[in-house]
């Protein structure tokens, strides 16, 4: 019993609901003229016109300088390479996110720049170009030749140098005697010494060594990841901060050809802080809409200037009053003489507005009402170039019938008469709804998801539908305006859940493993005395040694110094010599000199003014006067004769004699011209 009264509850409650969508509502008007309500209407008077501009010389900046340091950065990743730190930056994946985001922002880039009328050329700048200095080395090389003189000092200095190398020797042969008595305790005590400091340093360095180098390691690789994947991040910033301007660019050359506003760049708290800025004429005010309304009723004109997006944009001012805009529809009404004729009043323009008060009023066809804003479906914009009238009874057909104080049809509509054989509709506007006049009983039919309803149309009346059913008359077939809404895509929700723990683990302490200093020492405090003993030995040595090598420093620092003395002279005397051969002046003089002076004459006359040829003449006596002459005279004798002479005592007279002429002459002529000495 329970369910059959539930099931009762439910089907009637489905039926009233059926009941309820399709409606039929009879209109008692017999006036022959409906008034279907379609919005509202503002008017303007005038508009308001707004200058504003946008610089776009940063965007460009910041893409050049974005770049710049990309290239820096691809650099310095080029140099860390090799590291084997590398993997942990971004210098692989960056270098190919960077170039697909690089030319992709380019073509944006080139994009704007076909959008500008009047392109922005930047200056041309000339690269200053270095000028090449080339460097010249002149590597001046000389050679020598070493005499038997040089040699012979060379050898002089080494076997000087050998015997103080074996005096040295010798000296320290002789302290060693003397030291072979201590070193026996010394050796044994510094090697104790040496055993103990050896395991302390190795350890000890071998800590400080690898500690050292690995926190600077360490350091050192923290402050390249750290830098680099810095600067990755500032390039990151510019290339979303750069792709981002150029796109609003792009989309805002877009919207200002098909007359609409960007709303990245102008807002409208924007234009509402502008004109609030400014003292508005009385009697008007601001259009106080949401922005993609505000944005269909201002008309943008946008152009370039230099570095500059300019936008220029006029702002309508709302008159105070909102009238109610009517659409004039037909209603035939049914003429009582004749059963199939129909009356309605004609009307010449098929839009009428008035105020709420209805008090004033205007009319408008179709095309004038096309030609205003559209912000919304229930709201016009409209230039104030419609008459608008004061309301006067009976002065206007349609103004009349819409005032509420009407209670007679005017005399002055005009009637037209219809002849109707069938059922007539009329759509109502963003409805649902039509009117309908039938000369005859009609059945009509309603089908819905939900069931099937029939209906009877008599006369003339209002005929409403739910969303999504049809309607079926005899003649005709009704559709109801219906939104539908179907999610084409699946919703996925991923179910790999995220690890929060995964990245921010707490840092831990490296705990480094002990060095075992406490390595035992051994005594050396037994041997100290000897030590002392053996210290002093070796300190007598060590001057001894130390006279010896100052000698011998002495002594190579005088062969240096001689050497070089030598070197320099002969390096001089080089100079000199090709100095003169290249000197013009100097062959010349040489030339001449050497024209002038013949070397056989020299001789041949130096040898007989010099000297003086003595022929001694075997088988007589030949005496020699003295001369005053100091020189020695050379004297030859010439070669014996095989066969003995003889001469008689005028002719060894008279030889005598000449002999002494030539003596004296010669004497003479060495006196004077002191030739030979």
């Amino acid at each position: 019993m329970e369910l059959f009264k539930w099931t009762l509850a439910i089907t009637l409650c489905i039926f009233w609901e059926l009941l309820n969508a399709q409606t039929v509502e009879e209109i008692q008007s017999k006036s022959g003229i409906y008034f279907d309500e379609v919005g509202t209407v503002l008017f303007y008077p005038m508009k308001w016109k707004v200058v504003t501009y946008i610089n776009l010389e940063p965007t460009r900046e910041l893409w050049k300088q974005t770049k710049n340091h990309q290239r820096k950065a691809s650099e310095f990743c080029q140099k860390i390479k090799d590291k084997n730190w590398y993997h942990y930056t971004d210098c692989a994946a960056f270098d190919q996110y960077m170039r697909s985001k690089t030319k992709y922002i380019d073509n944006l880039k080139d994009l704007v720049a076909e959008y500008l009328s009047d392109s922005i050329q930047n200056p041309n700048h000339r690269i200053k170009r270095g000028i090449l200095n080339f460097v010249g080395e002149i590597s001046k090389i000389l050679f020598g030749t070493l005499t038997q003189s040089d040699a012979r000092g060379y050898n002089q200095q080494i076997t000087e140098l050998e015997k103080e190398q074996k005096e040295f020797l010798h000296l320290s042969r002789e302290q060693m005697t003397v030291i072979k008595t201590t070193i026996t305790s010394v050796n044994t005590t510094l090697q104790k010494v040496n055993q103990n400091e050896r395991v302390l340093k190795e350890g000890l360095t071998k800590l400080s060594n690898f500690s050292a180098q690995k926190f600077s390691e360490l350091e050192e690789e923290i402050r390249n990841v750290n830098l680099i994947n810095e600067q990755f991040r500032l390039i990151q910033r510019g290339i979303d901060e750069s792709q981002h301007s150029f796109e609003i660019l792009i989309d805002a050359f877009v919207h200002a050809e098909q007359g609409t506003l960007q709303p990245q760049l102008i807002t409208a708290e924007k234009i509402k802080q502008l004109i609030g800025s400014q003292k508005l004429p009385s009697g008007l005010d601001y259009p106080n809409f949401p922005f993609p309304q505000l944005q269909k009723i201002i008309t943008p004109i946008t152009y370039s200037y230099k570095q500059y997006l300019v936008y220029v944009l006029e702002i309508p001012l709302f008159s105070p009053t909102t009238y109610q805009l009517y659409k004039l529809l037909p209603l035939p009404t049914n003429v009582k003489e004749e059963k199939s004729t129909y009356t309605y009043i004609h009307y010449n323009k098929e839009f009428i507005f008035s105020d709420p008060l209805r008090q004033h009023f205007g009319k408008m066809t179709a095309n004038e009402l096309t030609g205003c804003f559209h912000p919304s479906e229930l709201t016009y914009v409209c230039r104030e170039e419609i008459p608008i009238y004061t309301y006067v009874p009976e002065m206007d057909c349609e103004a009349t019938l819409l005032h509420p104080s009407t209670t007679r049809i005017p005399n002055n509509c005009e009637y037209r008469v219809l002849k109707l054989s069938k059922t007539f509709w009329i759509p109502l506007h963003m409805s649902n709804q039509w009117l309908f006049v039938t000369p005859q009983s009609e059945t009509f039919m309603v089908l819905c998801t939900q069931g099937t309803t029939t209906f009877k149309l008599e006369k003339g009346g209002k005929l409403t539908l739910k969303p999504g059913c049809k309607g079926y008359s005899s003649y005709i077939t009704l559709y109801a305006i219906s939104m539908l809404s179907i999610n084409s895509t699946n919703d996925y929700v991923p179910t790999a859940p995220v690890n929060f723990d995964c990245c921010f683990e707490n840092l831990e302490n490296v705990k480094f493993k002990e060095l075992p200093l406490q390595v035992p020492l051994v005594n050396i405090m037994s041997s100290i005395d000897d030590l002392r003993i053996a210290s002093m030995k070796v300190n007598d040595v060590q001057n001894l040694i130390k006279e010896q090598e100052s000698k011998h420093n002495q002594r190579f620092y005088k062969i240096t110094t001689w050497g070089t003395t030598f070197g320099l002279i002969s390096l001089i005397f080089i100079c000199i010599c090709c100095s003169c051969c290249y000197c013009k002046c100097c062959r010349d003089c040489f030339f001449w000199f050497w024209s002038r002076l013949s070397l056989r004459d020299c001789w041949k006359q130096t040898h007989d003014k010099c000297c003086v040829s003595i022929y001694n003449y075997n088988g007589s006596r030949v005496e020699y006067s003295k001369t005053n002459t100091s020189p020695a005279i050379s004297m030859k004798s010439l070669p014996e004769i095989g066969n003995t002479v003889t001469e008689s005592p005028k002719r060894l007279a008279d030889v005598t004699l000449k002999m002494d002429e030539e003596l004296d002459c010669i004497s003479k002529r060495t006196r004077s011209k002191r030739m030979f000495r």
